[in-house]
């Protein structure tokens, strides 16, 4: 009877430590899968001292120089 009882949980222990290292080796959601687009566009316009610049976008960051 202790040798069925010692088989089942050995058993458990190593489904468990087979899920956490199945957890660790598979990335659900990580940076590795991310993707990264860049797009380039020149514009220009003339400002007048002192007025500012406002723009808005759904996709990402703005960079200006």
């Amino acid at each position: 009877m202790k040798t069925c009882h010692l088989t089942k949980f050995s058993l458990g222990c190593l489904l468990c430590l087979l899920t956490l290292l199945a957890g660790r080796l598979i990335h659900i959601g990580s940076c590795a899968m991310q993707a990264r687009y860049e797009r380039t566009v020149d514009l220009s316009a003339p400002l007048s001292s002192g007025s500012t610049f406002a723009a808005q976008t759904h996709n990402g960051s703005i960079r200006m120089r």
